[in-house]
């Protein structure tokens, strides 16, 4: 976001107005209701522009890319009053904090970690440091539904088998383009980017709450395979150690409509970690019935409280 011209309004009636009513204004202008999700998980299928050098994000038999579509940030640019931010350097000044304090970010598609750190470099540490509220892709191994088992529920339409639309690995390129710093993804691996962003995110200090996403259609195993997180978030690893180290503020895990809680005693082995965990109407928990494992269809919103005795625990524990 760019910065504000240091020329003032001359005889502003806008700011003869009380400072209570100009926040208020400035909320109205600035402030979504619903997360802003800057590194969705939709897709689209765009025409290749002939002009466009080849790339190996083109469907060749039909001549489309793929591409992740940035619905809420044509929001921003067409429907919030952001212009607002660069008339005169006293206004910038009184709505930039508001902006960035009263919006939740989100970033919940495949590879989000990475939108989240391109995010945090371009942003710059002051207005980083604003953020209260963000949402991103949860650190774990996540797999889409095999065939078999989203012909089981195929009335319900919740897993979709993936399509050529689908971005599996995250490296979908942004449309309408944003203009976020680059890294390579060679040289700042997944795991990696985690780490930095828990760093910033613990040199900071000043956000409140974290919320891990998983999105529809996706699943962090079954009862026949416990691989469903990945060196990263199971036992005692470098990440999770890192991400406990956040103990100043909220997280919570969200499983979305047509996600599915897929490892047995999912519920216990996140609530343990000291983090709530919403699971929304249409998604799926594995759960254990006179001793086989049985998928649950939720048909309303379901909330686990972190355990009461998490912190009893990490501080007398054994």
């Amino acid at each position: 976001m760019e910065g504000p011209t240091r020329r003032p309004l001359q005889n502003s009636s806008f700011l003869n107005l009380p400072s209570e009513i100009r926040n208020l204004i400035y909320h109205f202008a600035l402030v979504r209701e619903r997360p802003i999700d800057l590194w969705p998980q939709d897709h689209r299928l765009m025409t290749c522009h002939a002009l466009l050098p080849p790339s190996p994000l083109d469907v060749s038999e039909t001549g489309y890319r793929r591409v992740r579509y940035q619905e809420d940030l044509l929001y921003v640019r067409e429907e919030m009053a952001v212009g607002l931010l660069r008339t005169c350097y006293q206004i910038f000044k009184e709505a930039a904090g508001i902006f960035w304090m009263e919006n939740h970010f989100r970033f919940s598609g495949r590879g989000g970690w990475q939108g989240l750190l391109r995010f945090f470099l371009t942003i710059g540490p002051l207005a980083r440091s604003r953020i209260r509220k963000i949402s991103v892709h949860a650190p774990i191994y996540l797999r889409w539904p095999e065939r078999t088992f989203s012909s089981v529920h195929s009335s319900f339409e919740l897993f979709p088998s993936p399509s050529l639309s689908a971005d599996l690995d995250g490296l979908s390129k942004n449309w309408p383009k944003m203009h976020m710093a680059k890294i390579k993804s060679e040289e700042h691996p997944e795991s990696e980017t985690r780490l930095l962003v828990c760093a910033m995110i613990s040199q900071d200090r000043s956000l409140k709450d974290l919320f891990f996403i998983i999105p529809e259609g996706f699943r962090n195993g079954d009862w026949t395979d416990y691989g469903g997180y990945e060196v990263g978030l199971w036992g005692e690893t470098t990440l999770l150690n890192n991400i406990r180290k956040l103990d100043f503020l909220k997280i919570t895990v969200i499983f979305e409509d047509g996600s599915y809680l897929a490892v047995e005693n999912g519920v216990d082995s996140i609530t343990r970690q000291g983090w709530d965990l919403i699971c929304m109407p249409k998604s799926l928990v594995l759960e254990t019935c006179d001793g086989k494992p049985v998928r649950r269809l939720l048909m309303e919103e379901e909330v686990w409280k972190a355990s009461e005795d998490f912190g009893l625990k990490r501080l007398f524990g054994d």
